[in-house]
């Protein structure tokens, strides 16, 4: 996918900010403007579904009014199209003066000068309003490299037209994945086998950190080592392969072609009846599908739910800009994150907003998708897990090669065992 709707757009706002404290600087406003006085340019990349790319305009248009002398172009793809163009563009020093960055991309970016300590900045961004929790999730040795656009944990997203005409209750908190492949036999059943019980998430890295948290591990720990066995790998895919292999999960030349995006998801398409995903993608499936969505937890493997206070994305500020343009910048992020007129516009469509303030204010007005998210949020709110240590540097190519290998898998080219093998040299490998 390319990057389209690139448009011209205004911002403006004010950022630093180190661990849940405030540092030196100002929040969005007329008193922000000041900041840059002169005319300058910046751009703003980020992934995501054309929902949010035109809810982010219209947010930054309200910006535009307040903040004439700041223009952004903005740049937009689906996950794995932006972090191909992204890491393109950090070799060739052309980032975005403003960007989300994937969480396997933070430390080494970091450790590389490729962004900025938000301490660095004056004025600074407004974090006041955002939970220690999330703004780990940017924070590295007690150094705050970014600041979260969203907050959602991941969700089971389903179809509830598909589950109640399957005669089917609405998920616990606390289900299982043999509870799934009872669910999805009733859905094959149902339907005829027309439609199957969920989109295979095999190939998905995110989905085996969530089933490692629900048994009390990790991809990595704090250290930067391993945090699970070969025989993780091997368990979960047993899981996965044996959904597929008994006609409840998508087959391995549907589940190929799914990247995540709308355009590709068989649960969109009707031949699933549901899909993992971050929950801040319920608006992006209501409007794709026509029809309103439900969301639950995703199942346990263990005594425990897998799913954690995670932060849909991280806004980072590229150190090759200008001084003024670095300004812009946290003028543009602060405004974004600390702004209830914005917020009210944005949604949830980052998931919930990181400023709680923000959050509580809209929560009244909330219908739809939003309230689906808000109250989904609220649902699992007691069974939240502390979120994963950040993924140590030089670990961005083992999320491809976690996909290539389960889709050789899959297609039958590699056993169960041999997959887990591969996987977890690879995981040694990249260490």
């Amino acid at each position: 996918m390319q990057y389209p709707n690139v448009s011209k757009l205004v911002a403006a706002a004010a950022m630093t900010a180190a661990g849940a404290l405030v540092l030196a600087g100002c929040s969005a406003g007329t008193e922000a403007a000041t900041a840059t006085p002169e005319d300058v340019n910046i751009t703003f990349g980020f992934w995501g579904s054309d929902d949010r790319a035109a809810r982010t305009e219209q947010a930054i248009a309200l910006f535009e009014e307040s903040h004439p002398n700041i223009s952004v172009e903005v740049s937009y793809a689906d996950f794995d199209s932006y972090t191909q163009r992204l890491t393109t563009q950090a070799a060739g020093g052309g980032l975005p003066d403003v960007f989300a960055v994937p969480s396997e991309l933070l430390v080494q970016f970091s450790e590389s000068g490729t962004i900025v300590d938000m301490a660095s900045l004056d004025p600074g961004v407004n974090t006041a309003d955002i939970a220690e929790q999330y703004l780990a999730a940017a924070t590295i040795d007690d150094t705050l490299w970014g600041v979260p656009l969203g907050r959602a944990a991941s969700a089971f997203i389903y179809n509830p037209d598909v589950w109640a005409a399957a005669g089917l209750k609405a998920p616990d908190t606390l289900w299982t994945f043999d509870d799934l492949r009872d669910a999805s036999k009733a859905i094959v059943d149902s339907t005829g086998g027309a439609t199957v019980g969920v989109t295979d998430f095999g190939k998905f890295i995110e989905y085996f950190q969530i089933y490692l948290i629900s048994q009390g591990k990790v991809l990595y720990t704090a250290d930067g080592d391993l945090g699970f066995d070969e025989s993780d790998l091997e368990d979960y895919w047993s899981i996965t392969t044996g959904l597929v292999s008994d006609g409840l999960a998508t087959d391995a030349q549907v589940t190929s072609l799914f990247d995540g995006s709308m355009e590709t998801s068989p649960l969109v398409a009707g031949t699933s009846a549901a899909e993992l995903g971050a929950a801040s993608l319920i608006g992006a499936y209501d409007a794709a599908l026509g029809t309103p969505v439900a969301a639950a937890a995703i199942p346990t493997a263990g005594d425990q739910s897998g799913l954690y206070a995670g932060v849909t994305s991280t806004a980072a500020i590229a150190a090759g800009g200008s001084d003024q343009q670095k300004a812009a910048a946290a003028e543009f992020l602060d405004f974004f994150i600390n702004d209830v007129e914005a917020g009210k516009v944005l949604g949830f469509t980052r998931g919930l907003p990181p400023s709680q303030v923000v959050a509580d204010a809209i929560s009244g007005d909330l219908q739809g998708s939003d309230l689906t998210l808000y109250e989904y949020d609220k649902s699992i709110a007691d069974v939240l897990q502390p979120a994963p240590p950040i993924f140590p540097a030089g670990v961005a190519t083992v999320k491809p090669e976690f996909t290539r290998i389960y889709e050789d898998l899959s297609f039958g080219r590699l056993s169960v065992a041999d997959a887990a093998a591969q996987a977890f040299k690879t995981f040694n490998d990249n260490l």
